[in-house]
């Protein structure tokens, strides 16, 4: 029994040690500014849930049906801040979208905005390329200026969605890209370094876990032997 107990003991600690290392590591960093209330997919989610007046559980679910990553609303409610992601073949080769051509830019606008009315423009900050397409919208909130900032980065599309009520872009929102980092390609080796180094530890202590459960039935077979 206690061996029994050693064993569960030995694959719950290896359960802590390498799972950690599997959660999501985020591919960028976003400050909103004080006057939003935010939260990353990975996060707590019921201070933002709480300000738009919705269950945790409706908040998971929009971001999970939006690929959402990223949430931030004011405090007043009057504006939003959405980052989503996903990835397909040309953002899964280019990696970035300093790799893109002003030729491959535009033709992915182009493909954003077809057989729509919308319209793009290329907005740059920060010396970071950005497909910028505005357009006025009506909910039952009143008017608001919906900005789709898109870019690419860490091999996926980042699509930063800045809602503020009003026929105008806010400015000020627009300057909080200036606090957007995507990660460096030295940090996800770095990332990269930690999985496999919990990886190499896991199998140490499973493999020890074996050997110790080897040696607990030989041991219990030969006291078999003596009864």
């Amino acid at each position: 029994m206690k061996f029994k107990k050693s064993v569960f003991l030995g694959l719950l600690v290896l359960t802590v040690i390498v799972l950690p290392a599997f959660k999501n590591v985020r591919d960028f960093e976003f400050n909103p500014g004080e006057n939003f209330v935010s939260c990353y997919k990975d996060q707590d989610k019921s201070s933002v849930a709480k300000t738009l007046d919705i269950s945790n559980q409706e908040l998971d679910s929009y971001f999970s049906e939006k690929n959402i990553e990223f949430l931030a609303v004011s405090y007043d409610k009057k504006s939003q801040i959405r980052i989503s992601a996903y990835n397909d073949m040309l953002s899964k080769s280019a990696r970035d979208i300093s790799n893109l051509s002003e030729k491959n830019i535009k033709k992915l606008a182009q493909s954003i905005t077809e057989d729509t009315a919308l319209t793009y423009d290329i907005y740059i900050r920060n010396s970071r390329k950005y497909i910028e397409i505005t357009e006025n919208l009506k909910d039952s909130g009143g008017e608001f200026v919906s900005t789709q900032l898109i870019t690419m980065a860490n091999g996926k599309i980042f699509n930063i969605t800045i809602n503020n009520a009003g026929d105008f872009v806010d400015e000020d929102m627009l300057k909080s890209l200036d606090t957007l980092k995507f990660k460096e390609s030295q940090d996800s080796f770095k990332s990269y370094i930690i999985i496999t180094i919990a990886i190499v530890i896991g199998i140490g202590v499973f493999i020890t876990l074996i050997v110790l459960m080897i040696l607990g039935i030989i041991k219990d077979k030969k006291n078999e032997e003596n009864v």
